[in-house]
């Protein structure tokens, strides 16, 4: 009794159906994005995308256009910018790569 395509009986044996106790979870309508970014008092589950500080762009700016020829920074190089600049590791690697694509864009045109 092995029928394809189909969830039924396999082989003969029937499967235990869901005790009436545990329905199925019932699936969650997601909010609007209003909704969302106006759920609670000042708790928003999106993050608002915020750029670096003037101080922080001016000393990333200062060191990129200053190693032109090699702008990607050393691992102590980068741990400094990030130090000066006041913001992580991270974003200094993200930076570098952001800026050395704009710059090679910028020569190809």
């Amino acid at each position: 009794m092995l029928t394809l395509g189909t969830f039924g009986p396999v082989l003969g044996v029937e499967l235990p159906s869901r005790p009436a106790c545990c329905p199925p979870p019932a699936a969650q309508p997601r909010p609007a994005r209003a909704a969302r970014r106006a759920a609670g008092a000042g708790v928003t589950l999106w993050r608002k995308r915020r750029n670096f500080s003037k101080q922080a762009t001016e000393i990333l700016n200062e060191y990129f256009y200053s190693h032109l020829s090699n702008p990607y920074p050393s691992e102590e190089a980068k741990e400094e910018l990030a130090r000066k600049s006041n913001i992580t590791v991270a974003q200094v690697k993200n930076v570098t790569v952001s800026f050395t694509f704009l710059q090679e864009t910028k020569t190809k045109l």
